[in-house]
């Protein structure tokens, strides 16, 4: 497979939606537990947030196994490796990281909620955070490459190859 020096055009746009529906994940998650311990007590709960937090997550898992497929089938450009050896490995290790919780999380809120799975929803709780926490290392690593080594490294996910 040749080296690639950006994204293509789809795995940019699935990316950027990944971002955007994470987001929502972040701002309807609250309602989902609120609708679980509703659930447990009893007591109606609020709907919307709910199956907007139950729909996102599947599009999250979808776009997620279609990004492992274009990365299987178009590859992914190189981990600029000029810099400390360690960041590099620390760079790779993130990103398949990201890509096992980006369909680890889904899964395992699909298995409690859909599935009423109590202990699925126990190890939901412990991969949420560690998702948030590596897309903030992510995004802090990628503004740092932007805007202080100066590697133009964010424009691989701005404009396609």
């Amino acid at each position: 497979m040749k080296t690639r020096v950006g994204y293509s055009s789809m795995q940019i746009a699935i990316h950027w939606a990944t971002v955007i529906l994470i987001v929502v994940q972040l701002f309807s998650g609250d309602a989902m537990e609120a609708a679980v311990r509703a659930l447990a007590e009893g007591k109606a709960y609020d709907i919307t947030f709910t199956r907007l937090h139950a729909l996102t997550g599947v599009v999250v898992l979808v776009l997620a196994v279609l990004r492992l497929m274009l990365r299987a089938l178009r590859g992914v450009p190189d981990v600029p490796r000029d810099g400390d050896p360690r960041l590099v490995k620390l760079a790779e290790w993130t990103h398949r990281a990201l890509l096992a919780l980006l369909i680890l999380v889904p899964l395992s809120g699909l298995a409690a909620w859909g599935g009423g799975i109590a202990v699925a929803g126990d190890i939901h709780q412990v991969l949420v955070p560690l998702l948030f926490g590596l897309i903030l290392l992510h995004a802090a690593a990628a503004l740092y490459h932007q805007y202080v080594i100066k590697d133009n490294l964010l424009r691989r996910m701005m404009k396609p190859e």
